[in-house]
C-alpha cells in the first residue's frame, strides 16, 4: 500500500510540473510555414531556413522530454530524503538530497536557464541552492552557518534575477514588499529568543535577504503573468519557515513531510519558469 502511495505521488508530482513546463514551452507545429512550397522552385537560402527551422522544431520537441526526466529525479529524490530522515539513515538521506538538488539544476537547464542575464543568475541562485540544501544535510559542527551562507548567496542571486526581469517596473513591487516585510518582522520576532547569541546577526540577516528575493520573486511573477515563478518563490519561502521551526522551536517529522515538498516543488518551479525569454 504505501508504495502504491509513493508511485501516485510520483505520478502526481511529474504530471503537475510537467503541465507548468508545456505551458512555458510551446513546441513549433509546423516548422516550414510561410516558406515557399516545395512543388515551386527552392533557392539554396530557402532549403537552408527549412532545415534550420526543422532543427529548431525537433529540439523543442525534446524539452519536454528532458523536463520531465529531471523533475521526475526530484521526487524520487524527494522521496528518498523523507524516507531515509524517517529511519535514520544520515547517508542515505545526504545522497537522496544531493539527487533531488541536481535534478532541479538540470530542469532549469532543459527549459533554457542559459538564455538571458535573468535565468543565468537564476540558474546561478539554483547551484547555490543545492550547495546549500548538501551542506545542511552534513553533520558537521559548522555545516548549519555553511548552508545559511549559500542559499543567502542564492536568494541575493535570485533577488537580482528577479529585479532584471521586471520585479521593480509596476506596483506589485510594493504590495508585496509589505506583505513579506511584515511577515519577515513576526518571524524574527518569533525567532529572537530561541536563538543562540552568535546566531542572531547570521539570521537576521538571512531573513532580512529571503524578504527581499520573496518580494522580488512574487513582483517579477506577477509583471510576466509567470504563475510557476511565482508559486515557487512562494514555496520555498515557506519552506524556509518550517527550516526555522525544526532547528529552533519544534523539531518534528512533520517539519520534514511538508517542508521537503514545499521547497523541491518551489525550486523546480522556478527552474521550469527559467525559459530564456
Amino acid at each position: 500500500m504505501r508504495v502504491k502511495r509513493l508511485v501516485c505521488l510520483l505520478a502526481l508530482w511529474v504530471l503537475s510540473t510537467c503541465a507548468s513546463a508545456n505551458a512555458t514551452d510551446r513546441v513549433i507545429a509546423h516548422p516550414t510555414a510561410g516558406l515557399p512550397d516545395a512543388r515551386n522552385q527552392v533557392t539554396p537560402a530557402d532549403r537552408r531556413n527549412r532545415d534550420a527551422l526543422a532543427g529548431a522544431a525537433g529540439a523543442s520537441r525534446q524539452k519536454p522530454a528532458a523536463l520531465t526526466v529531471f523533475v521526475a529525479f526530484t521526487g524520487i529524490g524527494l522521496a528518498g530524503a523523507l524516507f531515509s530522515y524517517r529511519r535514520a539513515a544520515p547517508r542515505a538521506y545526504l545522497a537522496s538530497k544531493a539527487v533531488a538538488s541536481l535534478a532541479f539544476v538540470g530542469t532549469a537547464l532543459a527549459a533554457g536557464a542559459t538564455g538571458s542575464s535573468w535565468t543565468r543568475l537564476a540558474l546561478a541562485a539554483l547551484l547555490l541552492s543545492a550547495a546549500g540544501d548538501i551542506a545542511l544535510s552534513l553533520p558537521l559542527p559548522r555545516s548549519f552557518l555553511a548552508g545559511l551562507a549559500c542559499f543567502a548567496a542564492a536568494h541575493a542571486c535570485y533577488s537580482v534575477a528577479f529585479l532584471l526581469h521586471g520585479a521593480g517596473t509596476g506596483p506589485a513591487i510594493l504590495v508585496s514588499g509589505g506583505l513579506f516585510g511584515l511577515a519577515g518582522l513576526a518571524a524574527w520576532h518569533a525567532l529572537r529568543p530561541r536563538l543562540p547569541e552568535g546566531l542572531r546577526l547570521p539570521v537576521a540577516t538571512y531573513v532580512l535577504v529571503l524578504v527581499t528575493m520573496s518580494a522580488s520573486g512574487i513582483a517579477a511573477g506577477a509583471t510576466s503573468s509567470s504563475w510557476s515563478l511565482a508559486a515557487g518563490v512562494t514555496l520555498v519561502a515557506a519552506s524556509d519557515l518550517l527550516v526555522a521551526r525544526e532547528r529552533f522551536s519544534r523539531p518534528s517529522f512533520a517539519n520534514k513531510l511538508v517542508g521537503l515538498p514545499a521547497y523541491y516543488l518551489g525550486q523546480t518551479l522556478i527552474a521550469v519558469s527559467l525559459t530564456g525569454a
